[in-house]
């Protein structure tokens, strides 16, 4: 599907759009918060323009937007598994930057952009007002669904999520005022395999609901960390049928990461 598909798939689902400049995450226009639309007609125009622009959605309104950053989902996947958790059955997508987008319903006592922290690592934010860039949109990399359901729900966000949500003043749950630490920057390991072992294992052990989206960012990840893409694919492929996920599901969702990759498939 093209831009302006999407465009107006998430029009027709009463999301408000805006363009977003191409290759970049800045609105074309001022004015975009007010004049964001569902018009069909108006985004026919829009996005008809080559190149065509990035899509943008307004937060607040039909949903609220969990952002994980690309370095720290190895953590929040971590933290998943640790407690038996699965991502909810909502939209969710990953990011030009191979971070995580989740899509819940407003929460009534948050009504502020928040930050997300895991322990005392600040790993995203949870964003209630403002836009957000949405899939198929590309900056560093394309954004892409994982999980698109048809017709469009948008679900609660559950207890183990809203958990991970700072007070008001930024200041990380169950963490006194200046003992927050600073998030350590993403990195490629000293040893390419023992990094594969260890994101077969988040794949292999993950629970019915999250193994598809954990597949899709190892895949993502281990291509990052510099491994080969067919070693990577036998790898992961065996700890996907290990998790329970059907050969042709466990393919495609490792293509998928290979193509966003720039890898030929």
């Amino acid at each position: 599907m093209t831009a302006r598909d999407w465009a107006l798939r998430y029009a027709k689902a009463g999301w408000r759009v805006y363009p977003v400049d191409p290759g970049a995450k800045k609105a074309c226009f001022t004015g975009w918060q007010q004049n964001a639309t569902t018009d069909p007609e108006i985004i026919e125009g829009i996005w008809r323009q080559e190149p065509t622009p990035n899509i943008g959605l307004i937060c607040g309104e039909a949903f609220a937007v969990f952002v994980v950053e690309g370095p720290h989902l190895p953590a929040f996947f971590a933290y998943l598994d640790a407690g038996g958790y699965v991502l909810p059955e909502t939209p969710f997508c990953s990011t030009g930057r191979g971070g995580l987008h989740l899509y819940v319903k407003s929460i009534a006592s948050v009504s502020t952009t928040r930050k997300l922290h895991l322990a005392d690592t600040h790993i995203g934010e949870f964003k209630t007002t403002g836009g957000v860039v949405a899939p198929p949109s590309i900056t560093v990399s394309r954004y892409r669904w994982l999980w698109w359901p048809d017709p469009v729900v948008v679900a609660e966000a559950p207890g183990w999520l809203r958990s991970l949500l700072a007070d008001p003043s930024g200041v990380a749950p169950g963490v006194r005022q200046g003992e927050e630490r600073a998030a350590r920057p993403g990195r490629r390991s000293s040893d390419p395999a023992a990094a594969l072992d260890a994101l077969a294992r988040a794949v292999r052990d993950q629970p019915a609901g999250n193994r598809n989206a954990v597949l899709f960012w190892a895949a993502c990840r281990a291509l990052e960390e510099g491994i080969r893409a067919d070693i990577a694919t036998a790898v992961l492929r065996r700890a996907a049928l290990a998790a329970g996920l059907p050969d042709a599901e466990s393919r495609a969702t490792i293509r998928s990461a290979l193509r966003r990759a720039g890898v030929l498939v």
